[in-house]
């Protein structure tokens, strides 16, 4: 909803979010802290005419002082991850440009690499290039803004260490000065790494958040159908919650010190002078249903993100795997987000009940940590070897005698070929299923196959946001 410390619409008119219905918080199902929802638009357009009369006041403000100390030093997946979220790059592009900048660009007439090697899973740092940093940071920023003492950054658990994080080669490099060395897109990435470089060595950002909560109490309460997390994480239809309190919620955030941010321009939030208890007035209410909408596909950087969580592949490869799910057709990208295609759900579908003991997070990540112990002579190769193919043998075996094959099988109705007149049957592509005469190569008909009827809805609850299941 939408404020105003006076009747009216002005300059200091802000916005806040439910966050309490009575005593339940109120949020998305995807949220662990959320005890109550909303799945229905009426529903919600109910409450919302229920509070455009209600008096609004300000019930709690607390102020908190915080300090943000810089992220560590890019490595393989972040670079990837942050390069999608904040330049649009994709994986690949990332990697492409990246390796420019790493066998180097023309700068007076001689080729100057500008990173360091570019796949690596270690935020570890070389002496020398710190002792670079600090001293270029006290030089031209000033030793206000230097940390008082070396930062130094842990590696994760599976980090192989082989390279040391993905840094300038050489500080004094200015993105700005070279910039005319540089293509657009050479430029904006190694602006990034720089200044996440130069970052690492500056002090913390000191802001100061201000939390207000503002109350309404309901003189008639009104009875909506909402949705409660019961204690095993699960959504319980409540068809008659009376509600008689509710309460928004808006922060504040102001920067004291910039510290590190000095190489940023760091996003400030601001709210109009208030005490506790102050009346405020309602500008407008908006019923919007984000809050009820399911977890998010998965786009590049979240799907490395992931990969990298469970220990599936490794800086060299997250790019690969990326391209070839889209390659053999298993997903497609509409608008940066990844959509499972029919081919895509149709081979897991085949391959999971067989291969379920490979086909699973764990068993990739065992595996890449037995193929480290191989490399690093810490483990005999025919082990993990026969281990594997004791395994694989004996699903693939059954595969062989129980799974039915898709290819070639007659559609429903059994359509013949409007050329030949012989049987039509279903073949696959990397762009879906399509019907093709039985009798090919003599003959090369092809019928294209939308998908068929639409799905029912059925009487379960999506336990994610609570809509209906198809």
């Amino acid at each position: 909803g939408d404020f105003h410390p006076s009747a009216g619409p002005g300059p200091e008119s802000f916005n806040a979010v439910l966050i309490r219905l009575n005593d339940d918080r109120f949020g998305s199902p995807a949220v662990d802290n959320t005890d109550i929802f909303i799945s229905s638009e009426t529903e919600s357009k109910k409450l919302t005419t229920c509070l455009e009369p209600v008096a609004f006041s300000v019930s709690r403000i607390k102020e908190k002082d915080t300090y943000q100390s810089p992220p560590p030093p890019f490595i393989t997946s972040t670079l990837q991850q942050q390069a999608s979220t904040q330049l649009g790059f994709s994986a690949k592009k990332t990697m492409v440009i990246a390796q420019q900048l790493y066998e180097g660009v023309e700068i007076g007439g001689e080729p100057t690499a500008l990173i360091t090697y570019m796949r690596t899973d270690s935020p570890r740092i070389s002496e020398s290039a710190l002792t670079a940093c600090r001293n270029f940071i006290s030089k031209h920023f000033g030793p206000d803004l230097l940390y008082e003492t070396t930062r130094r950054y842990k590696p994760r658990k599976r980090a192989q260490e082989a390279h040391e994080a993905i840094r300038p080669t050489y500080t004094e490099k200015v993105p700005a000065e070279i910039k005319k060395h540089l293509t657009s897109n050479q430029y904006k990435l190694y602006n990034f790494i720089w200044s996440r470089f130069v970052a690492t060595q500056m002090k913390p950002a000191h802001w100061r958040s201000r939390s207000m909560d503002i109350e309404a109490d309901l003189p008639e309460p009104v009875e909506i159908e909402a949705v409660r997390i019961s204690g095993e994480k699960q959504p319980v239809p409540e068809p008659k919650l009376v509600v008689r309190k509710c309460v928004f919620n808006t922060n504040e955030r102001k920067i004291l010190s910039k510290g590190y941010l000095t190489l940023y321009s760091p996003e400030e939030s601001f709210l109009p002078p208030l005490t506790e208890r102050q009346e405020l007035h309602l500008v407008k209410l908006s019923s919007a249903q984000s809050f009820t909408q399911p977890p998010p596909r998965y786009n590049e950087a979240s799907l490395v993100k992931t990969l990298e969580k469970y220990g599936i592949g490794r800086p060299s490869t997250y790019v690969p795997i990326i391209s070839t799910i889209q390659a053999r057709g298993y997903v497609k990208k509409t608008q940066r987000k990844f959509f499972a295609t029919e081919l895509g759900i149709l081979v897991t579908e085949k391959l999971r009940p067989y291969f379920a003991d490979i086909l699973n997070t764990s068993f990739t990540a065992e595996m890449e940590e037995k193929l480290d112990g191989i490399e690093e002579a810490r483990t005999n190769w025919l082990e993990p070897l026969r281990e594997f193919y004791h395994l694989f043998s004996q699903d693939l075996k059954k595969a062989d005698s129980e799974m039915t094959l898709e290819k070639g099988k007659e559609p429903p109705g059994g359509e013949k070929c409007a050329k030949c007149g012989k049987p039509l049957v279903i073949r696959w592509s990397r762009y879906g299923r399509f019907l093709a005469c039985s009798d090919y190569p003599r003959c090369k008909n092809v019928v294209s196959q939308k998908p068929s009827t639409p799905a029912e809805v059925t009487d379960e609850v999506c336990e994610k946001c609570g809509k209906p299941m198809v």
